[in-house]
């Protein structure tokens, strides 16, 4: 340590745990992610939605089933798929516009009759899916909403296992048609997975395993891997192959595993001394700032900080300038609550979270320290200046080592005239008087 100062806290007093729903009012994200007043999306069926009410009719809508609906599989009539069309397009909608799994968009599934919950999901995955105007966080959305709707009994996973069967039996001549189907399949059923609710056996059945060529199998377990890899992080991958003991040779033949996995480069999935390949298909600040928004969605979600990182491992090559800034506003809003007129720190929100994440990438790198004071100087000032906020950021990345005395001097001291510069070092006099009255005695 650079600081012969004593501070005040370990590293070890922060544990690292999913925190209960909040509800958050805060500056938009200049990196284009917006603050949205809501809770996060659905984490397990323990979490309440912080968006939820206390009326009569919310309740109700809340209320678990004691047991869902038997499974039976029925073909889906015309009428039928026209009303399954106008919930679902409902639900996304509201989900949408609301970034999370409200007691409206559950009301929605009780317009589908009991014996029609297969055929919702059988269209889901057959004809929705794959449609034009439908992309990545739609499919997510509706995940996040049928993973409710299981959770709180409206249908079971025996329903999405017997919708799928149907689904498998057509699949291989839909990829003909819909070279990316699979892609579609897993940011559909992937959170399903990372939720406990599905096992990747659910999505290559049997009857798959048995009536699949070989291209396929690789193509959905290339996928499959890429998404757990890119969606979640390369610990997960490698723990959900471990523990759903999967075999190479479950998706192709023997003697074409070896040149699968290089070809792919795919060695770090048995081998945990590899690090992924991140290819970019994008632009560099396009990619930070898809990543940096699908930290915040995650951060809703309830993710733990162990978490976070395992996914930024999975799609940041190099933590940059860019990457630094938007990762500290994002942890630093989260941690932030709009009451009594004013927006305050919630500290335990941010020892679980902000500090082991900002800690994995900016401790012992000065320039990284750096970034990091400016992005919160930045979002103090687009808040107007809370009385006492930036002191109480900067003192607890402080007082766990994570920022250095010398950062904090050299961010004083620097020439940058950044917006709410002035104001945000004045406003931190009395924090260095006190570190610096404490090195002297």
């Amino acid at each position: 340590m650079n600081s012969s100062v004593q501070k005040s806290a370990s590293h070890s007093k922060y544990t690292q745990q999913a925190p209960s729903a909040r509800i958050t009012g805060k500056a938009q994200s200049s990196l284009g992610s917006s603050a949205i007043n809501v809770g996060g999306l659905y984490r397990g069926g323990d979490q309440q939605s912080a968006a939820s009410s206390t009326s009569a009719d919310t309740t109700s809508v809340q209320i678990n089933r004691s047991v869902a609906p038997v499974a039976v599989f029925s073909e889906p009539s015309d009428a039928d798929i026209k009303l399954i069309k106008a919930v679902v397009s409902e639900m996304i909608e509201l989900a949408a516009a609301s970034k999370s799994v409200t007691p409206t968009v559950v009301g929605c599934m009780k317009r589908i009759p009991e014996d029609m919950c297969c055929g919702f999901l059988y269209y889901i995955l057959t004809d929705y899916l794959h449609l034009a105007n439908v992309g990545k966080q739609y499919r997510r959305y509706l995940a996040i909403t049928v993973a409710h709707l299981i959770q709180h009994n409206y249908i079971s996973v025996d329903h999405f296992r017997l919708a799928y069967k149907e689904f498998a039996e057509c699949a291989n001549d839909l990829i003909f048609y819909i070279p990316e189907l699979w892609l579609y399949i897993l940011q559909f059923a992937g959170p399903l997975i990372v939720k406990k609710i599905l096992t990747v056996s659910d999505l290559w059945n049997n009857y798959l395993k048995d009536n699949s060529p070989s291209n396929v199998g690789k193509k959905f377990l290339k996928t499959y891997l890429t998404y757990c890899t890119r969606e979640v992080g390369p610990n997960f991958t490698r723990s959900m192959w471990i523990k759903f003991n999967l075999h190479w040779s479950d998706f192709m033949p023997d003697n074409e595993v070896i040149d699968f996995i290089e070809t792919n480069r795919l060695e770090y999935v048995e081998n945990e001394s590899k690090s992924p390949v991140i290819e970019q298909r994008e632009t560099p600040e396009k990619h930070v700032k898809n990543v940096i928004e699908h930290i915040e969605h995650l951060l809703k979600e309830g993710a733990t900080a162990d978490c976070i990182i395992d996914y930024s491992n999975g799609n940041i090559l190099v933590a940059d300038k860019l990457f630094i800034r938007g990762l500290t506003e994002t942890l630093c809003n989260f941690a932030i609550v709009y009451k009594e007129n004013s927006y305050k720190l919630e500290p335990e929100i941010f020892q679980k979270f902000c500090i082991p994440v900002l800690q994995r990438y900016i401790y012992s790198h000065e320039d990284h320290q750096l970034e990091c004071l400016y992005s919160m100087q930045l979002l103090v000032h687009s808040l107007e200046h809370p009385r006492g906020l930036l002191s109480e950021l900067i003192g607890e990345l402080y007082d766990t080592y994570v920022i250095q005395k010398e950062s904090l001097c050299k961010w004083r001291d620097s020439k940058d005239q950044s917006a709410g510069k002035g104001v945000a070092v004045k406003s931190l006099n009395p924090f260095f008087n006190s570190i610096f009255n404490d090195e002297t005695n």
